[in-house]
């Protein structure tokens, strides 16, 4: 494994995007040969905010600050505060979900590994507005709030699990090495910087084994035991996961983190839609009819009159619809053949409201039952 400093693949939304959903995710994609320290992905490196003229004197947004507190002309109205945007912060690797600290050991060191890093903002953003979003690399001395380590979004410090010869047993990092200064075990090419090591002396199921534990750097032994977590200094702490029997042994290699070489920021403005008030304007989407012959919800009793529907409840198009809704019913132009129709041919598809996300993962749920009467039929949910 090899630290360097991570490289901004991509942003999204991109810089000047314009008509963005109001409650976006904002994503930053890193590229590189280590991943982001999950403890580096918050409100200290990265920040979303409304308009204004000036921020807090802490904070990423403080960045933009500089043209307004370097101007002799005192604003004539007053400088307006610029409002820091709420919201979570998740950070994963590619081919893995978003996580909030836990990130497969496999990836670390992977030339090529991406790594998205997102901010959803707790609360819909407000319609027809800029926002700026502030990204934090290491020249942010002057603006950055004492809540990282180090200045800036940076790469992880170890693997997130010791390496092993455990069978099932494993201890994993709780929050990451923290040292910044080179110790008598750095290596400059590779920023190694020590190594931690684990000794089982008496096995535990509960992950309270007894253990000696030691440092490369400084070559002392010390004893430990009890539950998790464990502290081991420099700001490293573990827990063990699992069956650890006495000689199992278990070591990571520390490395000095490296972080975003430089600050970015860039705005966006959102979409026009607001509130809770649907589109004025909204278009009717066509009521397609599948004539083909295994196709078509079921037999009609006149062939020579296609299949139609005629109305529905709710009404097309309805809007602020019960969350808790028990069933859909359709009537069609006349009547269903009894014993003709399959559950398994009807799926209601949700469809975003707003562009916002869907709630349900896939956006495809089935009927748990089908009633209909005559011209009549009932989708129970």
């Amino acid at each position: 494994m090899a630290v360097g400093n991570p490289i901004v693949l991509s942003v999204s939304p991109q810089p000047d995007a314009t008509s963005v959903v109001l409650k976006p995710v904002i994503q930053v994609a890193f590229i590189g040969p280590s991943l982001i320290d999950t403890l580096t992905w918050t409100s200290g490196t990265f920040a979303l905010y409304g308009p204004g003229d000036v921020s807090y004197e802490s904070g990423p947004g403080t960045i933009l600050n500089s043209g307004i507190i370097t101007d002799p002309y005192t604003l004539i109205d007053g400088a307006v505060i610029r409002e820091a945007i709420p919201g979570t912060f998740k950070i994963y690797s590619s081919g893995y979900p978003p996580a909030s600290g836990i990130i497969s050991s496999g990836n670390i060191g992977v030339s090529g590994t991406v790594i998205y890093a997102e901010f959803t903002p707790n609360e819909p953003l407000n319609a027809y507005t800029q926002y700026t979003a502030v990204l934090v690399g290491e020249d942010a001395e002057i603006w950055s709030i004492t809540e990282n380590t180090f200045l800036g979004v940076a790469s992880w410090s170890s693997k997130p699990l010791f390496d092993t010869n455990s069978i099932s047993g494993i201890a994993r990092v709780l929050t990451s090495y923290s040292r910044t200064l080179p110790t008598s075990s750095w290596v400059s090419g590779t920023g190694y910087n020590d190594t931690f090591r684990i000794s089982i002396t008496s096995g535990s199921v509960d992950g309270a084994p007894k253990f000696f534990w030691s440092q490369d750097s400084t070559g002392g032994t010390y004893a430990s035991d009890g539950a998790s977590p464990h502290n081991l200094g420099e700001g490293l702490t573990f827990e063990f996961s699992g069956i650890v029997s006495s000689g199992d042994t278990f070591s990571l290699d520390t490395y000095i983190p490296k972080a975003l070489l430089k600050s970015y920021a860039w705005s966006f403005t959102t979409s026009t839609i607001s509130g809770s008030t649907p589109p004025a304007d909204v278009v009717s989407p066509d009521l397609i009819i599948d004539m083909t012959p295994d196709g078509g919800m079921a037999p009609v009793s006149e062939t020579n009159v296609p299949l139609q529907l005629v109305a529905t409840w709710p009404e097309d198009l309805a809007y602020g619809v019960r969350p808790d809704l028990p069933l859909i019913m359709l009537e069609f132009n006349k009547p269903l053949v009894s014993g003709s129709l399959d559950i398994t041919k009807f799926q209601i598809r949700c469809t975003p409201l707003l562009s916002l996300p869907n709630v349900s993962g896939t956006g495809l749920i089935s009927p748990q039952i089908i009633e209909y009467s005559g011209v009549y039929l009932k989708l129970w949910l």
